[in-house]
């Protein structure tokens, strides 16, 4: 048995939104240090508190059909159904990729098809899932005799079990033998499409051309964004005159640069970029209101500052710092923009410098003291721009830059885990333990499941990037109300399965983990999936990976009744609770 971990006690600080991906602005705010002060080194995310957040997107076919040897001439692309019978029928499936973006990397896979009828016939009845290379057959073309080939093994599968019953059932194959295929097809023609075919068992799905949108086939996709980008205000911006040496103009709405007499300057804070990530671009912006209106070089150029010890309220022409580097080298332009005014009154103009030449000295401030200061300097005329004090956000200066996360792409792995322990608990019994029994049941507050994982066979090294919370739901009933199923954190993970009773069962800790809804009202007995994705999952699973390698979970809803199989049900292990992992290694 586990004792409770020093550092489980306190996930309740710790199960908060992870950092958000995409477009993140960070502004400078409040005061500065005065000159001599030491800055802080500036604290950056970690890769684990900043691991990127996948997207989802659900696919339905653009083309499905089934062919039958019985009539093997005959195509059935427009029907509303498909069937799967051991060698003699086979269905198709088609599914476009071009909702998810060039250079994404594929995290999960899930593929999932509502039976409505079928038969257990004998011997192995799980529908395996193959890929077939060849997307150019035609739904409304196929039929037996021109039926595509499949290539290699299968890709995971499912099992449905029908005999005089007929309920409605969802076949759900999230094998991450999937992933691969998919990351080829969306980096080659963005097509892909599986056969799906049983040795033992008939069973028969909707089909695209089905009236219900819901019961459609579905190929579920997780992906990470090839890179992100931050833009950044500055955190410290002002210019210095030579004709008042003396004079600070860090609180002034404007920045003003020229060849001799005038240089602005300005510092940006790279705390928002993960630690680790490779820059990839970027762009430095301004917005300039009055400048040159004759003939001229009319170029703005940047110069890196090595020292960003500089104050926004202190700096002067006399104060400034030195361009030179540590050894004494003026330090070279980082490209330039140009700026031309013309009438009267002048418009504003954005301008922007996207040299190459930035990515480096941002890469290195970066991995260094994550500050990075820049001069400008105008090779003829007096330009003026904006500063970080103008009232427009729109129209401040701006660092933009684009990284992503070389580690994350280049070994993505997945887990299936089943529980080491799972019961639920009644309050109307209030002294039984339930842990031996195939069944567990979610009720209205008054009865709860508990489950428990071991993630011992994840590499201790693992920075998790996702994960799924998956249930088997085969009854209920919606009485009313909140009808979703809310996972919670169970610090403890020393109960036991064979001792657990409502009496004595452990407490949860913080707020919800996600959620899923099934219904049940007239059909209660239709098999359906529980699938939680939150990311507010991560966080824990991590922390449970490096403490002691055990996480649990409760299980409970408001309002309806459900029944999920236990890791005690005896017919097939694709029933029993799964807890999907996808984590990847630093390289």
């Amino acid at each position: 048995m586990h004792r409770v971990h020093h550092r489980k006690q306190s996930l309740r600080s710790l199960v908060l939104p992870p950092l958000m991906l995409g477009l993140a602005t960070a502004c400078g705010a409040g005061g500065e240090p005065g000159e001599g002060t030491p800055r802080p080194l500036v604290t950056r995310p970690s890769p684990l508190s900043s691991a990127p957040i996948p997207n989802r997107v659900v696919i339905e076919p653009e083309a499905d059909t089934y062919v039958w040897a019985s009539l093997p001439g005959t195509n059935y692309g427009t029907s509303t159904a498909m069937s799967v019978e051991t060698t003699s029928s086979f269905s198709y499936l088609r599914f476009n990729l071009h909702g998810i973006p060039a250079g994404a990397r594929i995290a999960s896979v899930m593929l999932q098809a509502v039976s409505f009828d079928g038969w257990a016939h004998g011997g192995n009845g799980n529908v395996y899932t193959y890929l077939v290379p060849n997307d150019t057959w035609s739904e409304t073309g196929m039929h037996w005799y021109n039926q595509p080939a499949v290539s290699g093994t299968d890709l995971g599968s499912w099992w449905l079990w029908y005999a005089n019953d007929k309920p409605v059932q969802v076949g759900v194959n999230f094998s991450p033998k999937l992933r691969a295929p998919v990351q080829q097809a969306l980096d080659s023609d963005g097509l892909i499409s599986f056969r799906l075919s049983s040795p033992g068992y008939k069973t028969r799905y909707y089909s695209r051309e089905h009236s219900v949108a819901d019961q459609r086939p579905k190929l579920i996709v997780t992906w990470f964004d090839a890179s992100s980008q931050a833009v950044l205000e500055p955190e410290a911006d002002a210019h210095v005159d030579a004709a008042q040496p003396d004079v600070n103009f860090g609180t002034g709405e404007t920045l003003t640069a020229d060849s001799d007499n005038h240089a602005a300057y300005l510092r940006f804070n790279l705390g928002s970029i993960p630690a680790g990530a490779h820059v990839s671009w970027s762009t430095l912006r301004a917005t300039g209101y009055s400048g040159p209106d004759s003939t001229g070089d009319w170029s703005v150029h940047t110069y890196l500052v090595p020292d960003d010890s500089w104050s926004e309220t202190v700096l002067t022409w006399n104060t400034r710092p030195s361009d030179l580097d540590s050894e004494g080298n003026p330090a070279p332009a980082l490209g330039s923009w140009w700026l031309e005014f013309s009438g009267n009154p002048p418009l504003e103009q954005s301008v922007s410098n996207s040299s190459q030449m930035l990515i480096a000295p941002v890469q290195n401030a970066l991995d260094s003291d994550g500050l990075i200061s820049f001069r400008l300097s105008a090779v003829s005329s007096v330009t003026n721009y904006r500063s970080r004090e103008y009232p427009d956000a729109s129209a401040r200066p701006a660092l933009s830059v684009r990284y992503a996360y070389p580690p994350v792409w280049s070994s993505l792995q997945a887990a299936a885990i089943f529980p080491t322990a799972d019961a639920h608990v009644v309050s109307s019994s209030p002294t039984t333990n339930f842990g031996t029994q195939q069944s567990m049941l979610v009720n209205q507050g008054g009865s709860e499941t508990f489950l428990r994982f071991s993630l011992a066979n994840l590499p201790p090294n693992a920075r998790i990037a996702a994960v799924s919370l998956v249930a088997t739901a085969h009854s209920g009933y919606a009485y009313g109300g909140d009808g979703n199923v809310y996972t919670h954190l169970v610090p403890n993970d020393t109960w036991s399965e064979t001792g657990i009773t409502w009496n004595n069962k452990p407490a949860i800790s913080g707020g919800e983990l996600g959620s899923w809804l099934v219904r049940y009202d007239a059909d209660k007995y239709a098999i359906q999936l529980g699938i939680n994705s939150s990311p507010k999952l991560v966080a824990p699973v991590q922390q449970a990976l490096e403490t002691d390698g055990l996480i649990s979970f409760r299980l409970s809803s408001p309002g309806f009744l459900t029944r999920y199989w236990s890791r005690e049900y005896t017919n097939t292990e694709a029933h029993w609770p799964t807890l999907l992992v996808y984590y990847y290694l630093p390289v």
